[in-house]
C-alpha cells in the first residue's frame, strides 16, 4: 500500500496567534474571521460540513453580541479536498472530512494499521478559537487572551513521512510522500500565508506551536506553511517499501 501517512491523537503541526488585540475591536475580529471563512472554502482546505459559519458568525454577533471564533474542541467540522491512493494504488482526489475514517477504509487486510495510528473524530484542517461576549458598550466582558490554533493531526501534509503504520518503520528514516503532499499542501500553504499575513497586517504574528508538534515533522514546519522543496532526509531502500503488511498488535 502507497499510503504511508496517518492520522494521530495529537498534532503532528500546530500553528497559534493570540487574537486579543484584534477582539478589542470586535468589527476588526469579525472581519479577519470572514476573510479566513472565505479563504478556507477559496483553497478548498476548510469546507464548513454543517450550516455556514459565515451567517452563523454574523447572526450570534447581530443577536446576541457574541463571536463564535471557530470551535474551542473542533470535530469533524470541516472537509479538505485531498489526494491519497486507494486500494489499487491509484491517484484518488475527493472532499475528506476524517483522514482516520478513510485510512481504515484502505488497510492493506483487516487490522494491519493500528488504531492509534488512524484516529478518528479530527477534520483534515482544524481551527480552534474561543467565543467572545460584549456588552451593549462592544468591550469584552472578559479579558482572558483569545487563542487561534490551526492544527494538522495526519502527517498526509508533509513531503516525507515515517511511515509509523508501515512494517520497514524504523523511526529513523523516512518513506516519500511527495506525490501526494505536492497535490494538496500547496493549497494549505496559500491558506496559511493569508492567515499569516491577515494578522501581521493587524500587527499580531502567527507563531510555531513547537510542544503541539512532532519534533520528526519540525524542520519542515514554517510560519507560512509545510515546507516542499527541501533536501530529502534519509530514506527508507525503495525495495523495503512494497512488503506485506503484517496484523496490528491491536
Amino acid at each position: 500500500m502507497n499510503n504511508l501517512w496517518t492520522q494521530t491523537e495529537f498534532s503532528q503541526a500546530s500553528w497559534y496567534a493570540d487574537l486579543t488585540p484584534l477582539a478589542e475591536h470586535p468589527s476588526d475580529l469579525l472581519s479577519f474571521l470572514e476573510d479566513i471563512y472565505q479563504s478556507g472554502l477559496t483553497t478548498e482546505i476548510f469546507v464548513p460540513s454543517a450550516p455556514t459559519p459565515l451567517s452563523l458568525l454574523r447572526q450570534r454577533w447581530q443577536e446576541e453580541r457574541v463571536i463564535q471564533a471557530f470551535e474551542t474542541r473542533a470535530r469533524i467540522q470541516s472537509s479538505s479536498k485531498l489526494t491519497w491512493y486507494d486500494r489499487s494504488n491509484a491517484r484518488t482526489v475527493g472532499m475528506v472530512s476524517d483522514l482516520g475514517e478513510l485510512l481504515a477504509s484502505l488497510e492493506p487486510a483487516p487490522n494491519t494499521i493500528s488504531k492509534k495510528l488512524r484516529i478518528e473524530g479530527y477534520s483534515p484542517v482544524q481551527l480552534l478559537g474561543e467565543s467572545i461576549r460584549y456588552n451593549s458598550e462592544l468591550k469584552r466582558t472578559s479579558k482572558e487572551a483569545m487563542i487561534f490554533v490551526i492544527s494538522l493531526h495526519s502527517d498526509i501534509w508533509f513531503p516525507y513521512v515515517r511511515g509509523f503504520a508501515h512494517p520497514a518503520t524504523d523511526l529513523t528514516r523516512f518513506f516519500d510522500n511527495r506525490e501526494l503532499a505536492g497535490a494538496h499542501t500547496p493549497r494549505l500553504n496559500v491558506f496559511i500565508r493569508t492567515v499569516q499575513q491577515r494578522l501581521a497586517n493587524a500587527g499580531v504574528e502567527l507563531k510555531i506551536d513547537p510542544q503541539d508538534s512532532a519534533r520528526s515533522y519540525l524542520p519542515w514546519v514554517t510560519p507560512t506553511g509545510i515546507a516542499l522543496d527541501t533536501r530529502a532526509p534519509e530514506m527508507v531502500p525503495s525495495s523495503s517499501v512494497d512488503v506485506p503488511w503484517p496484523a496490528s498488535d491491536d
